[in-house]
C-alpha cells in the first residue's frame, strides 16, 4: 500500500512538471484523441471518478475547467472524492477545483461523500485544502461528521471534530452523531464524541430519542455504560412517553432492563398503560425478566427510529 502511494505521488508529480513546462493545449487535445478519449465534461468527470490520473492532467492541460459539471451534477473532484481517488483530488485541487462544491442530487460536498466512503485520505486532503466541516448535505441536513459517526470511522471523526466540527450538529431531523453511533454500536467512536463534548441528552429523530435509548434498544451494554457514565438522563421519555428502561424490556435485552434498574431507572415514569405492555409494572422485583424468553407477550421486536444505518452511499448523503 505505501509503495502505491509513493507512485501515485510520483506519478502525480511527473503530471504537474509536464503541465508547467510542456506542451500546448493543442498538444493535450492532440494526446486525448490518440487515446480515442472523448472530449467533453462527461467523460473528464467520469474519468476522475476512475481515479485516471494521466488523462485527468491531459483534460487539465486543455485548459478544461476543472470545476467543469455532467449531467447528474457533479464535478470531477466530488467524484474523484466519493471514489477514494486520492492522487486525482489531489491535482484536481491543486488546479483550482472548489473544494466545497455541491453535487446537484444531494446538495452534498467532496468532503460529505469522503466521509460516507470511509475514505479518510480524501478527507485528510480536503481539509488541508479548506473544506468546510461545517457543510452540510442540503436534502437532510446532515454532515460529514455525520456520515463519519454513522460508519462509525472514529479516524475520520477525529480529524473532522479537531477541524471544529460541532460534536452536538444535527441533521434535519434533529439526529446526531452521538445518536448513529451509539445505534450502530460503534463504541471507540462513542466513546471520542463524548470526549470531544458530544451531548448525550440531546433528542432527536421522529420519536424524538436519546442515544441511551438507542443503544437499550439495541442491547450494546458497553455503550450504555458510556452514556449513563456521560450523564445521560436515564429517566428521560421520548415523544411516545417510553424511557431508555422501556425501550430495553420492549426489545428483550434483559441484561440492560437490570443495568438500568441497577442504576436507578425508575419503572413509575411514562405512561401506566405503556409500562404494563412493555412488561414494567409497579412491584415487579428489581432486574425480573421479561416473558417469553426477554421478550414482552408476542409483541416483535422494535427499534427507535432515527434513521437506519444506510446501504449504499446515496442513501447514507441523502441520510445526512
Amino acid at each position: 500500500m505505501q509503495l502505491g502511494r509513493i507512485g501515485a505521488v510520483v506519478g502525480l508529480s511527473l503530471i504537474l512538471a509536464q503541465m508547467a513546462c510542456g506542451g500546448s493545449r493543442e498538444t493535450a487535445r492532440v494526446k486525448l484523441a490518440q487515446m480515442n478519449i472523448k472530449y467533453n465534461d462527461e467523460t473528464f468527470v467520469d474519468r476522475a471518478k476512475d481515479g485516471d490520473l494521466i488523462v485527468v492532467g491531459h483534460f487539465l492541460a486543455t485548459g478544461m475547467n476543472p470545476n467543469a459539471v455532467n449531467k447528474e451534477g457533479k464535478t470531477p473532484l466530488l467524484a474523484a472524492a466519493e471514489g477514494g481517488r486520492l492522487p486525482v483530488v489531489e491535482l484536481l485541487l491543486e488546479k483550482g477545483a472548489d473544494v466545497n462544491a455541491r453535487d446537484k442530487k444531494f446538495g452534498a460536498t467532496p468532503l460529505v461523500w469522503a466521509a460516507a466512503r470511509n475514505h479518510a485520505g480524501v478527507v485528510k486532503a480536503l481539509l488541508a485544502r479548506g473544506a468546510d466541516p461545517a457543510a452540510k448535505g442540503q436534502k437532510t441536513g446532515a454532515s460529514a461528521l455525520l456520515s463519519a459517526a454513522l460508519k462509525g470511522d472514529r479516524d475520520i471523526t477525529k480529524m473532522l471534530l479537531e477541524k471544529g466540527a460541532n460534536a452536538n450538529d444535527k441533521d434535519l431531523e434533529g439526529r446526531t452523531a452521538l445518536m448513529f453511533a451509539a445505534q450502530n454500536g460503534h463504541l471507540t467512536t462513542v466513546q471520542l464524541l463524548l470526549e470531544k463534548g458530544a451531548d448525550p441528552r440531546l433528542k432527536g429523530g421522529k420519536n424524538g430519542v436519546t442515544p441511551l435509548m438507542l443503544a437499550c434498544a439495541r442491547g450494546n451494554r458497553a455503550i450504555v455504560t458510556l452514556l449513563l457514565n456521560a450523564g445521560a438522563e436515564i429517566n428521560g421519555v421520548d415523544n411516545d412517553g417510553r424511557t431508555a428502561l422501556m425501550w430495553a424490556a420492549r426489545n428483550g435485552t434483559t441484561e440492560i432492563v437490570k443495568l438500568l434498574l441497577d442504576r436507578g431507572a425508575d419503572v413509575k415514569v411514562g405512561p401506566y398503560r405503556r409500562r404494563r405492555r412493555e412488561g414494567i409494572e409497579e412491584g415487579r422485583g428489581r432486574g425480573h425478566a421479561p416473558e417469553s424468553g426477554g421478550r414482552t407477550g408476542k409483541r416483535p421486536r422494535t427499534k427507535p427510529e432515527t434513521g437506519r444505518p444506510q446501504k449504499t452511499v446515496n442513501r447514507e448523503v441523502d441520510a445526512r
